[in-house]
Formats: structure tokens, C-alpha cells, sequence
């Protein structure tokens, strides 16, 4: 079905529910975040405005670690849970082997933990710069 704008009013249930708080407004926008998750950056919500577009959400939901199936099933029950209700235990940390180049010569290999490939590629990029191209981003076998 994919992902539609959705009531600001819902947004901020689901936001609530992943353990965000607003840690400020400015003019028509609200900064959420949480200091115990570890977000490479807030969550901006436009709150003069009375629909999510689906493009924020998108970009919110990449930042959280979320995919668009979690949302999308999180989205069909009454009340919005964590994501965390709905994800398999396995799932909730896994490792990902990332190599890069280093000083664009030699490769390396770091570990990142993260829900997916795309938030592992940011958390690295989060921490290393932007200054070294990833070569390859492979799951860690579990020991």
C-alpha cells in the first residue's frame, strides 16, 4: 500500500509512543528527540501544519531505525505501540560488518549495531565524517 501523510495529531501519537518528547519549538516547528536513543539528529515536525507529508515521514522514520512495514502495521492498531512490541527479538540489535576505504587506499572493517543496512551506512558516516566511502555492509553471523 506504501506509506500516505497522515493527521499531525496521529504523528504525534506515534512519535510519543517511541519514547520522543518535544525538546523545543520554534516558530511553526517542533524538535523531538530522546537522549537515551542516540539519534544522529531531531525529529523536526511542522506544527502548523495539519498533516505529516509523507516525504518527512519517511525521512523520520529512517532516522528512528524503522522501516515502512514496521510503521505501516504499527499504524493499524487503536492505540500506537513501540516498535519494539512488534519486532522479533533477534531483530532488535544486530550487527553489521562495514568496510571502507581508508584514506582512500587501504580497506577496513568496523562493527556497527543498528536495526538495518541503511541506519548502520548513517551511523558510520554519523561517526567517521563522511570522509571514507563504504566498500561493503555485510550482517554479522550470530556467535
Amino acid at each position: 500500500m506504501g506509506i500516505r501523510a497522515i493527521p499531525l495529531e496521529r504523528w504525534r501519537e506515534f512519535l510519543k509512543a517511541q519514547n520522543l518528547s518535544i525538546l523545543r519549538t520554534k516558530g511553526g516547528h517542533e524538535m523531538w528527540g530522546n537522549d537515551d536513543l542516540n539519534l544522529i539528529r531531531s525529529i523536526v515536525v511542522q506544527s502548523h501544519v495539519p498533516v505529516v507529508p509523507m516525504t518527512n515521514i519517511h525521512t523520520c522514520l529512517r532516522t528512528l531505525g524503522i522501516s515502512n512495514s514496521e510503521f505501516e502495521q504499527l499504524l493499524k492498531k487503536k492505540k500506537i505501540l513501540n516498535v519494539d512490541a512488534i519486532r522479533p527479538k533477534e531483530s532488535k540489535e544486530t550487527y553489521f560488518a562495514i568496510t571502507y576505504l581508508h584514506n582512500n587506499s587501504s580497506q577496513r572493517c568496523v562493527s556497527v549495531c543498528a536495526p538495518n543496512k541503511t541506519i548502520a551506512a548513517d551511523k558510520f558516516y554519523f561517526e567517521h565524517g563522511y570522509k571514507s566511502p563504504i566498500v561493503s555492509i555485510d550482517k554479522q553471523a550470530n556467535d
